[in-house]
């Protein structure tokens, strides 16, 4: 009896693992046969651009229909795809040049394939060798701003002076001239701006494949949902988005491997923007018949930006994390233009600065981290609880004896946007200054809101009581990489790609077990330092220190 129902049990578990391999297989391992010919003549013109991919819900992606609707308003400037149907495509790889890109380089060598990179300023600097080889190779290079930021909520001043020129004039520096091509981080770009890049020679480029691969280089079989997905969605004189920056990038080039054979068969030839779009510009006047592409300019480069120049706005460089209790970039943005003086995202102007805090300690892993930061003789800024201060009075103390900027946190890490002035100060900021005044002898001028909360109708009295709001434009997401196992290494990379002059770093020292910060931050000081970061605390960074009561 007992045998029989294990048999019961054990049949339909087997028919589904056998359903689940076979479905596996053919979703992910195995390969399609190439499509047959198009009947459509190849040079018949397109009557639209779009992409073919599906839109992905809940990722910071712009509407498929609005990059449609951009390059129908802005021929000639916004490009989705080629115009005809000859059997073309162009390959392209956004956020590099990164430590993938030479193995992607190595792949498209052995394929005798060119191809198109949209380029961060920020990460040529740091592998100006690659940027030389791409360009040496024949590839196609383009301007993907300095850092990455959404630029379509950005001035023109801000997106010429501190992303796209600052970008131009690293090309200029490493190569001798500047791209004519640009991609917008996300895709995403105001119409406004679109004239304004045309003034200065610069064409958009969107694309219409995207391999998600953002994505699908998290996934244990992402290298073949990556292959599958140009299989799949491939088309006469498409533009195929990929990455060779902005993460792990080896199941890219893994796809790029297998996928260019299967898309020669399919009878597609490779080639880069220019040779599919035909927006190659003109040599100057002045440049010889024989002149290469090295040697027009086509928009003049501009100085990297001053260190004393006022920065126009303050904004948040990391992306937003859909599914978790985070305040809309744009809200802490609109506050610190509403709030000047007031609420700080990052300092005033372009210093080679960088102020970590630490938020939700002290802690269990606060001595380790202040351990670390004296063996490296750091000073950085803390925002506490005051809860959590009653149980590490040692750990304040010497914190502060050390040297280290301590700031109010709340008492208990509240929202504080659902709270009446009374309340929020009597039971949580109130309450921790008066722990900080019972321990060290003087309360904080300084107030990050848990969460980074905070309404506009608590400003007045955080005014009144003396306390600055400090925000942060460097999320590290250290609170959700904690749980990773390559947390560390995930924290370090965020401060690598995303620090800027005058950031403010956001970390915790408590909330969780830390230690994978505290060994970030151990690796992050001297990264800073060989960059030309000089570690400070916020009051270092935004102003003057008040004297202490």
């Amino acid at each position: 009896m007992n045998k029989r129902r294990v048999a019961l049990w054990l049949s339909p578990m087997l028919l589904l693992i056998v359903v689940l391999a076979v479905v596996g297989w053919q979703r992910y391992i195995w390969v399609p046969s190439p499509p047959p010919p198009s009947a459509i003549p190849e040079a018949t013109p397109k009557t639209r651009q779009y992409v073919r991919t599906p839109y992905v819900e809940n990722w910071d992606q712009v509407p498929l229909a609005e990059f449609e609707r951009q390059s129908r308003k802005f021929p000639g400037e916004v490009f989705v795809e080629g115009p005809t149907h000859r059997k073309l495509i162009a390959l392209t790889f956004d956020d590099g040049p990164s430590w993938n890109t030479a193995k992607l380089l190595d792949v498209l060598a052995k394929h005798k394939v060119k191809a198109t990179f949209f380029w961060l300023g920020r990460e040529m600097e740091r592998y100006p060798d690659v940027v030389r080889r791409a360009d040496r190779e024949g590839h196609l290079l383009g301007n993907h701003t300095w850092d990455h930021p959404d630029i379509s909520g950005l001035d023109e001043t801000t997106l010429w002076d501190e992303q796209l020129g600052a970008t131009q004039q690293v090309f200029q520096d490493l190569l001798g001239y500047a791209p004519h091509l640009m991609r917008p981080p996300y895709g995403r770009v105001a119409d406004a701006q679109v004239p304004f890049l045309a003034k200065h020679g610069l064409k958009v480029i969107q694309w219409s494949v995207d391999t998600q691969d953002w994505n699908r280089a998290r996934q244990a079989f992402g290298s073949h949902m990556i292959e599958r997905f140009l299989q799949d969605y491939s088309h006469p004189e498409g533009i195929v988005l990929m990455h060779d920056g902005g993460g792990k990038r080896h199941k890219t080039v893994e796809a790029v491997d297998r996928a260019i054979p299967w898309l020669r068969a399919a009878g597609y030839e490779f080639v880069t923007v220019d040779e599919l779009l035909g927006t190659r510009p003109a040599p100057a006047a002045s440049a010889p018949a024989e002149a290469s592409k090295n040697e027009w300019i086509p928009a003049p480069s501009r100085a990297k930006v001053p260190e004393t120049r006022p920065k126009s706005r303050q904004y948040v460089r990391t992306p937003f994390l859909e599914g978790q209790d985070q305040v809309p970039l744009a809200e802490l943005e609109r506050q610190a233009r509403k709030f000047p003086g007031q609420v700080f995202l990052e300092g005033p102007t372009h210093r080679r600065k960088v102020a970590l805090t630490f938020d939700d300690g002290p802690s269990a892993s606060t001595g380790a981290l202040l351990d670390v930061l004296a063996r490296h003789k750091a000073k950085a800024t803390f925002f506490w609880l005051g809860r959590e201060m009653e149980r590490y009075p040692e750990v304040v103390q010497r914190a502060d004896h050390e040297g280290h900027l301590l700031g109010n946190h709340s008492w208990n890490h509240v929202d504080f946007s659902d709270l009446n002035d009374a309340v929020l100060w009597n039971e949580q900021i109130g309450t921790t200054q008066q722990v900080f005044q019972k321990l060290l002898g003087y309360t904080p001028h300084l107030l990050r809101p848990p969460y980074g909360r905070i309404a506009d109708s608590q400003m007045a009295m955080l005014k009144r009581r003396g306390l600055k709001v400090v925000e942060w434009s460097v999320d590290t997401q250290d609170w959700t990489y904690a749980q990773n196992g390559l947390g560390s290494q995930l924290i370090e990379r965020t401060v690598q790609d995303y620090v800027h002059p005058e950031a403010i770093v956001l970390m915790h020292d408590g909330g969780g077990d830390r230690h994978r910060t505290v060994s970030a931050v151990n690796r992050l000081i001297p990264w800073l330092r060989s960059n030309g970061y000089e570690l400070v605390t916020v009051d270092e960074l935004i102003g003057p220190t008040p004297p202490k009561r």
